[in-house]
């Protein structure tokens, strides 16, 4: 019945029961989000941001795809019996599922946070893939304006290319989601993704007007989004950790980070779909030679990195154990690493090599980059520092290296221009130093817009910040109360309702008359005591009460659903409660001793 430094208070004893050390808060919440009624006079919409939010947003997006867009010429009714509209379609499909299912599942990898993860990868796909599109849209406008193939902003036409293009942009907002996972709300999550957006699509629109290949995006996909996350993550800062080092916060924040089986096991599925797929990414806005080459490039390099993560894992692990986070991450760097040089590199033992550089490198890093960045106050979640951005500014190295290397010898004039379709005159080294320009534009765009758009959203009131849950799906989804990631949670549970049966008992057999004789052991309504803790009966006040919780709360008649019911049984607790000094939430009372009082329910 008291609070201690780190916010629990005696819902749980925690010697006899061995109870995980949960937070007030959290067991609160679950309650309250399971048996709290909405009363039907509120709006729906009252302090609810993220509904708003969505709906303004879906809105926008109706009318500026009505008025701004329109069908490519292909795939209007004149050409319906062109076959080869969806050629792309697989591409594109590959590139889908590999995005929604494999860096969804890749998310869930916290115990306490995947629905969160899969849930929030779901609606910022979703999202975000109609925005991307229409910035796409607007810079391919502004660049062909000013390079004067058109004049002014006709609708631009939709066709699978762009789609496949609003996946990419899409791809950087869930990379750079990876680093804040467990840290943003939903709407913050939305106003990143709205903001991101924008520079990533800018950014890609400059680097295709410079002339220079990233099929894969080593740079301006996964080291633009692994920048710009890091960036908006540092500006936002950590509130999480800071609460835990200040003593404020214990068992709701950084252990909450750890895995399990389970999780970690479905982590590893979208893995798995990741390494199938990565090829198709890599490839889907190719053709013909290029896109053969992309692929085997990207086999071979993806599975290089496989087995230098597995080498390194036991390694790192003075030979004993592998590590899942290596396993689940570092296995995939090889499809970052060879993004950039997948349709350049003409050896096949060149891209074997730098898929096993770009898994040693992403190992390493989990091991020593991540805790370094944790005790300098960056918290990067996924680890997108070591899958994204180390082996996204390597491949970009690898490709620079391998477009100095394209000469007319082995390539055709033709090879050339479709490789690079901007290149012109330029020798292959002066080439090579555009691809190193491009990748040093990109990361410092994205540094500086995350820096910014970190900062703004820190400011910001209207983007619902994160104030507490941090790294918990109960803070915004309807979590079982009977969740199988916490066995001591279920059995604290299970004890506690035994306890009360027990209570239910010894109040239909108490006297009228109240007074020190009459004891109630276990625990009282809405918290659990200790076990050897006995409560005496005019903890309710005076005797009467007692009559009065034992015959209006306890009979049939009762109903919780009722707010006048509900009330007067928090008014009458309350104040018997505390008038004895004990301390507790109001509402875990109404929510929680209501429900077992009157039926025995198993919350």
């Amino acid at each position: 019945d008291h609070e201690d430094s780190c916010g629990r208070r005696g819902f749980f004893d925690l010697s006899t029961l061995h109870v995980v050390a949960l937070d007030r808060n959290r067991v609160e919440l679950m309650m309250m989000r399971h048996t709290e009624a909405v009363h039907p006079h509120e709006s729906l919409f009252v302090g609810n941001p993220l509904s708003i939010f969505m709906l303004t947003w879906q809105a926008a997006m109706i009318v500026i795809f009505a008025t701004s867009t329109k069908f490519a010429d292909d795939y209007m009714p004149a050409n319906g019996t062109n076959k080869m509209v969806l050629t792309r379609y697989p591409m594109f499909q590959d590139t889908h599922v590999m995005i929604a299912v494999g860096i969804g599942f890749l998310y869930s990898l916290m115990r306490r946070y995947a629905w969160t993860a899969v849930g929030l990868n779901f609606l910022l796909h979703a999202s975000c893939f109609q925005w991307a599109i229409l910035c796409n849209g607007f810079w391919t406008n502004v660049r062909y304006t000013i390079t004067g193939e058109h004049e002014g902003f006709p609708a631009f036409p939709l066709n699978l290319e762009k789609l496949i293009h609003g996946d990419y942009a899409v791809a950087t907002v869930l990379i750079s989601f990876g680093a804040l996972l467990g840290r943003l709300s939903p709407t913050q999550a939305l106003w990143m993704g709205f903001l991101e957006i924008i520079f990533v699509t800018a950014n890609e629109s400059l680097c295709i007007g410079l002339g220079v290949s990233d099929a894969g995006g080593s740079m301006i996909i996964h080291a633009f989004g692994a920048a710009f996350g890091l960036a908006f993550a540092y500006a936002l800062g950590d509130k999480a950790a800071e609460e835990t080092r200040k003593g404020v916060r214990c068992g709701n924040g950084e252990d909450a980070l750890g895995s399990s089986r389970n999780n970690g096991t479905i982590a590893m599925v979208g893995t798995l779909f990741l390494f199938c797929f990565w090829p198709s990414f890599n490839s889907a806005l190719l053709d013909g030679a290029s896109a053969g080459r992309a692929v085997v490039n990207t086999c071979l390099a993806i599975c290089g990195s496989v087995t230098a993560a597995f080498a390194l894992s036991r390694a790192i692990n003075m030979g004993k154990l592998l590590d899942m986070e290596h396993v689940q991450n570092a296995t995939l760097a090889g499809g970052v690493a060879i993004g950039t040089a997948c349709d350049i590199l003409l050896n096949p033992g060149l891209a074997l090599l730098t898929g096993v550089c770009g898994g040693i490198l992403s190992a390493y890093g989990y091991s020593f980059l991540n805790p370094w960045l944790k005790r300098h106050g960056l918290t990067d979640t996924c680890g997108i520092s070591c899958l994204h951005l180390i082996p996204g500014v390597f491949g970009g190295l690898v490709g620079a290296l391998a477009t100095a290397g394209v000469s007319g010898e082995s390539w055709s004039a033709e090879g050339i221009a479709t490789a690079f379709p901007g290149r012109g005159d330029r020798s292959a080294s002066t080439q090579a130093g555009y691809q190193i320009l491009v990748l040093v534009v990109s990361l410092v765009v994205a540094a500086v817009t995350g820096s910014i758009s970190g900062a703004v959203l820190r400011m910001s009131q209207c983007a619902e910040p994160m104030d507490n849950y941090f790294y918990e799906d109960a803070g915004q989804w309807k979590v079982p109360l009977n969740d199988d990631e916490h066995p001591e949670f279920q059995n604290a549970v299970a004890r506690a309702i035994n306890a009360l049966n027990q209570r239910q008992t010894n109040l239909k057999t108490m006297p009228q008359g109240g007074g020190p004789e009459a004891k109630v052991e276990g625990f009282y309504a809405g918290s659990l005591g200790h076990p050897s803790q006995h409560i005496h009966s005019g903890f309710m006040g005076e005797s009467g009460r007692q009559a009065n919780l034992r015959t209006q709360y306890m009979s049939p008649s009762f109903n919780s659903n009722q707010p006048e019911h509900r009330q007067d049984f928090v008014s009458s607790m309350s104040q018997g409660v505390s008038g004895h000094g004990a301390s507790f939430p109001h509402h875990f009372v109404r929510n929680v001793g209501v429900q077992d009082l009157q039926a025995g329910s198993t919350h």
